[in-house]
Parts: structure tokens; C-alpha cells; sequence
């Protein structure tokens, strides 16, 4: 879907880490690939920061400049399947992921949102 319908993709995978951030309170930042004269920002729906690289530029160079300048006082985790920019941010001090480990957190993560707002409204709640 991403090739063909980009917009639509980024627009989905936003939806998706604005979840990820009600269940968990983690705040979340996604670096795309540009095509604008500048790198810019903007947070979407949900409180997500979106970064976009300039025309030319790649979000590969952002996400490093990210994880060198927080990667040791955060905890900072990059997703991407660039095993290479894996071990790169890493360098840093930021973690790294695959993709598929981090679909298998956010449906964990999920998952135990609503286990535990049953247990609540079941009054089995703290």
C-alpha cells in the first residue's frame, strides 16, 4: 500500500502510534522522506511529531541527527529494517527495531490497554 497510495499509508501508520501513544504514554516521532525544499514538522492528529526530510535529503540523516543528540539522555527507540541505520543509532545510545518486533509491541501494548480497562469496568480494578 505505501508505493501505491503514500498518503494514505502515512496517514494509517500515524492512526496507528497515535494509539500505540494513548496505551502507553510514549511520546512518538516519524521521519519520512521529503520532497519540499526544507526539512519540516508538524504534528498530526493524536499529538504526533512528523518530520520530513528536504527534496533530496534522506530520513535516514534526520533519524541519526535525532538518536546522536538524544539517544544517551532518552530512551529513544528507532524502527526501521535498515539493519545498517540499526546499528548506526544504536552508536548513539538509542535503541533499535525491526519492524514485525515492533507490530508485536504495539499489539501487545494494546492488548494489555484493554485487558485492563475490562478488569476496570468489570470492577477487578485497583
Amino acid at each position: 500500500m505505501h508505493r501505491a497510495m503514500p498518503r494514505q499509508a502515512r496517514d494509517q501508520l500515524c492512526a496507528w502510534l497515535a494509539r500505540f501513544m494513548d496505551h502507553t504514554g510514549e511520546v512518538v516521532v516519524v521521519v519520512f522522506d521529503g520532497d519540499g525544499g526544507r526539512v519540516r514538522s508538524e504534528r498530526v492528529e493524536g499529538g504526533i511529531q512528523v518530520i520530513y526530510s528536504q527534496r533530496g535529503g534522506a530520513a535516514d540523516d534526520i533519524i541519526e541527527k535525532l538518536a546522536a543528540r538524544y539517544g544517551d539522555d532518552f530512551d529513544l527507540t528507532v524502527v526501521t529494517r535498515d539493519r545498517g541505520e540499526r546499528t548506526t543509532v544504536e552508536g548513539f545510545g538509542a535503541g533499535a527495531m525491526e519492524p514485525e518486533m515492533f507490530v508485536r509491541v504495539l499489539e501487545s501494548a494494546e492488548s494489555k490497554f484493554y485487558d485492563g480497562a475490562r478488569k476496570y469496568f468489570r470492577g477487578e480494578g485497583d
